[in-house]
């Protein structure tokens, strides 16, 4: 009944380390599905690298909300501090039409 994204850590891709704390968690939606997580540059319109954690980047956490409750693709937008593996979304999902919407067909993941 909570959608959640789970941040793993790994030094050799083999052993895995869960964070504690979820990178997002909402009361309001149901679970995430086909959760993205990655740096958008704030200047220009090339992409970035996906290590790139700087000034110059915001991050963008997508999810797909399942099919049964509408199945669309919705994205908020925040600074991510790699130090502390800690998110601060500029808004949270609402489940509403308010959200952020990856797309507005009927694709979905």
């Amino acid at each position: 009944g909570i959608g959640m994204a789970i941040l793993y850590h790994s030094d050799d891709f083999v052993q895995w380390t869960r964070h504690p704390v979820p990178l997002l968690s909402s009361q309001v939606t149901e679970m995430w599905e086909c959760v993205d997580f990655f740096p958008v540059s704030l200047t220009g319109k090339e992409g970035v690298e996906t290590s790139v954690n700087n000034d110059s980047v915001r991050h963008i956490l997508k999810v797909s909300f399942e099919e049964r409750i509408g199945g669309k693709d919705c994205y908020v937008i925040g600074t991510y501090s790699s130090e502390t593996d800690r998110y601060a979304p500029d808004s949270e999902f609402t489940n509403t039409i308010a959200d952020l919407r990856y797309d507005h067909g009927t694709f979905y993941a």
